[in-house]
């Protein structure tokens, strides 16, 4: 995986919520808000608990991340970062 470039990573400190989409059993979109951090150049978010993305994940690791900046573009909206990816499950850390 290549390292996560400087402006993305400030966006994944900022300590702003994510919002985590996983695929359901359906294949419909999943939702969640996240905190997000980085581990190793890894993206990476906690879970406590058994939680619906999580076991959406273990069944099919493909997400998307979504989150906003606080920074705002020409139109005056809040520019924003997506990461599409695979997500692995570990547990106890």
């Amino acid at each position: 995986m290549p390292p996560i470039p400087g402006p993305a990573r400030a966006v994944l400190e900022s300590g702003r919520l994510a919002h985590l989409v996983t695929v359901a059993p359906d294949g419909a979109p999943q939702v969640s808000c996240v905190w997000v951090g980085i581990e190793d150049d890894e993206i990476v978010f906690a879970s406590l608990g058994p939680r619906r993305k999580l076991d959406n994940i273990a069944r099919d690791p493909r997400v998307a991340l979504s989150i906003e900046t606080d920074e705002a573009g020409q139109l005056g909206l809040l520019n924003y970062l997506v990461v599409h990816g695979t997500a692995p499950i570990t547990e106890g850390v």
